[in-house]
C-alpha cells in the first residue's frame, strides 16, 4: 500500500497556489526598529486584520546593536496555517523587511500607511507576487528548461 496517492497525473494547468508580499520600508525611525513590542503590535495587527491563523506562538529575537551596548534589530517569525510571516529590522539602516506568504486569498493591507505612521518610514515598497504553477503549458512541446527561460 502506498502512503500517498500516485502523483503521476498532477494537474499541469496554470494554478495559483498563493500570494507572497515582500515589503521593504526605508527611512524608518531607528529607535522604533529596536522596539520588539512596537514591531510585534504591527505584526499582530496584520494577523488580526487579514484574519490569519497563527500556529503555536510567534518566535522573536532581539539582536544587540553592532557595538553591543544597546538593543539592535529584531526578528519575528509567525508560522501560519496559511503559510508564514517574517519580519526583520535593521535600525542601523533605518530599514524593515517583511515577507508574508498566504495560500488563501487575502485582501490587500495598507502597508504604506501603517509603516509610515508607526515607524516613520519615508518609503515603503510593496511587491505582491502570485505563486504556483503559473506557466501556461498548453504547448507540451516545450521542455522544463525552455519554459523557465
Amino acid at each position: 500500500m502506498q502512503p500517498f496517492p500516485s502523483f503521476s497525473r498532477i494537474n499541469e494547468s496554470p494554478s495559483l497556489t498563493g500570494t507572497e508580499w515582500i515589503i521593504d520600508a526605508n527611512g524608518c525611525d531607528p529607535q522604533r526598529l529596536t522596539e520588539l513590542a512596537t514591531i510585534k503590535r504591527i505584526t499582530d495587527d496584520v494577523v488580526r486584520d487579514l484574519e490569519l491563523n497563527v500556529v503555536g506562538h510567534p518566535l522573536s529575537h532581539q539582536f544587540p546593536s553592532p557595538d553591543g551596548l544597546m538593543p539592535g534589530g529584531v526578528t519575528l517569525l509567525y508560522l501560519l496555517s496559511e503559510s508564514h510571516l517574517a519580519v526583520h529590522t535593521y535600525p542601523e539602516f533605518g530599514t524593515l523587511t517583511l515577507n508574508l506568504y498566504c495560500c488563501c486569498h487575502r485582501e490587500p493591507w495598507d502597508w504604506q500607511t501603517h509603516l509610515r505612521d508607526r515607524l516613520g518610514a519615508s518609503r515603503v515598497e510593496v511587491k505582491q507576487i502570485p505563486r504556483g504553477n503559473l506557466v501556461d503549458r498548453s504547448d507540451q512541446g516545450h521542455t522544463d528548461d525552455e519554459v523557465q527561460r
